[in-house]
């Protein structure tokens, strides 16, 4: 399952949802403060880019065993707030 630009509407409409089954998402310029991803055990591909996230710890990225790309360009992070929530230096 892909999800590409979650909007609400589309969300409601949604009548099994089953996050295990999810493997792509792109929120990106969203105007995201924080985010939250744990549920999403099989994502593979993560793109928040372009928001204000200003921190990803409590995100639950530690629980995206799978994910292989990770885009979080032009928001506000701090380089070394990453270091302790991401298993590899993904930042």
């Amino acid at each position: 399952m892909r999800i590409y630009s979650c909007f609400p509407e589309r969300i409601t409409e949604m009548q099994h949802w089953n996050p295990t089954l999810v493997t792509n998402v792109d929120l990106h310029h969203m105007q995201l403060e924080t985010f939250h991803v744990g549920t999403l055990v099989n994502l593979q591909v993560l793109n928040l880019s372009d928001n204000a996230i200003t921190s990803i710890e409590k995100s639950g990225l530690e629980q995206c065993v799978r994910l292989r790309s990770l885009n979080l360009s032009k928001n506000r992070l701090a380089r070394e707030r990453c270091l302790p929530v991401l298993p590899y230096d993904m930042c």
